[in-house]
């Protein structure tokens, strides 16, 4: 008997983990429906990976029809038992009204219970909702804490948003320098925005000393990752000598 023979005959037999596994095996093939299969004996024994994994596939439509009630329903269940990519996921569906209806103090909630334990995410969304303002007073210092505790976990999109508000002086004194160089930081993850930001502060010499070419340089990497406004600015008669030097149209 083979070693996925063994798994089998555990998991007919009731064995949590080796339906667990079982399914996990099944998944890694490409078997979405056998998946699904012994993913859901697992979490109806309370298995709180496979609830959410459960949820997952139901989210996605992955081995069964999509649906998001059971997918909010399973989450739930994986969330309860503090599963935090669970308690993301819920405060994601209640934020945009997948599943559920929409209510941002619910998802406030459980983005919260996820951010207390790590989750750079989670993290970012409860700045969000403090920068916006939703379900809670708008409050650009909190919004300012959240998104530096998901930037240095190394959350691209947060590290953007602190740059923003450096730039802006919002919740923190304006400082282009450190702007800079949270737009480098999400730019080098490849943010297009942050890019394109990156260049324009090149460009002006805010918050580092002015260089064309290097205003260029990160135009170009924001253009080639879709920014529209990179490419607006690539066009400006300042950047036409070192256009023709490299021959880029």
């Amino acid at each position: 008997m083979n070693p996925i023979e063994e798994l089998i005959v555990r998991a007919e037999s009731g064995d949590v983990e080796a339906q667990f596994d079982l399914a996990s095996e099944y998944w890694d093939k490409g078997d979405y429906e056998q998946a699904f299969f012994w993913c859901k004996k697992a979490a109806d024994q309370g298995h709180v990976t496979a609830q959410f994994n459960l949820g997952l596939m139901y989210d996605k439509g992955q081995g069964i029809f999509q649906d998001y009630g059971q997918a909010f329903y399973w989450y739930k269940q994986s969330a309860d038992q503090g599963s935090v990519d669970a308690q993301i996921n819920i405060g994601s569906m209640y934020y945009k009204g997948k599943g559920v209806l929409q209510d941002y103090e619910q998802a406030f909630y459980w983005y919260k219970h996820s951010a207390d334990q790590g989750h750079e995410i989670a993290q970012f969304n409860i700045g969000l909702m403090y920068y916006k303002g939703q379900s809670v007073l708008q409050d650009y210092e909190r919004a300012y804490y959240w998104f530096e505790q998901s930037a240095d976990q190394g959350y691209a999109v947060a590290q953007f948003s602190l740059g923003i508000m450096y730039y802006e002086g919002q919740g923190i004194f304006q400082d282009y320098e450190q702007a800079f160089l949270w737009f480098r930081k999400a730019a080098e993850q490849g943010n297009a925005s942050a890019q394109n930001n990156i260049g324009f502060m090149y460009e002006c010499g805010y918050g580092v000393k002015k260089n064309i070419k290097r205003a260029f340089d990160w135009y170009l990497k924001a253009k080639r990752n879709g920014h529209e406004r990179a490419e607006k600015a690539l066009k400006n008669p300042i950047f036409d000598k070192i256009r023709i030097e490299r021959l880029i149209r």
